[in-house]
């Protein structure tokens, strides 16, 4: 069935967006110092850029399947869902815990941008299982149709 087909596409986008986010992420790794160096900073500036880069980078393939599991989510018309996948969990959870941990430890930036950005695997979890579940699978075409 046309249901049935969409999950199996849905299976071999997410895997082919994962190997795409390493091969981007070892492409930001091999490419690091590039963009830093069209600056005209101090060392310290551009080493931090690179190491940004590379922690950036190391999160791109997470990233990645969060991103392409939600926008399956939407084609389906799941737009709410979407939206506290995206936004709420960004303003609620992201931003919080990047506060939390700048205000109140002394980790450096680098810890502290490591640990907000790797909630994203949290996204991961809930979007593939949202995605495996099939809740988003039906025809908004059909439905546009018969309205």
């Amino acid at each position: 069935s046309k249901d049935e087909e969409a999950l199996e596409d849905s299976y071999k986008f997410l895997s082919s967006s994962f190997i795409i986010g390493v091969l981007v992420a070892l492409l930001m790794i091999l490419l690091r110092t590039l963009v830093p160096s069209l600056y005209n900073t101090t060392e310290k500036v551009i080493t931090l850029s690179e190491n940004l880069i590379i922690l950036s980078a190391i999160i791109t393939p997470i990233r990645i399947l969060s991103t392409c599991s939600y926008f399956i989510i939407r084609c389906g018309g799941k737009v709410y869902i979407t939206f506290l996948f995206d936004s709420v969990f960004t303003l609620f959870i992201r931003v919080p815990i990047a506060f939390i941990l700048a205000k109140f430890t002394h980790l450096d930036i680098y810890m502290i941008y490591f640990i907000a950005e790797i909630t994203e695997i949290v996204k991961v979890i809930i979007g593939i299982i949202l995605v495996k579940k099939g809740i988003w699978v039906h025809n908004v075409t059909k439905e546009l149709a018969t309205d």
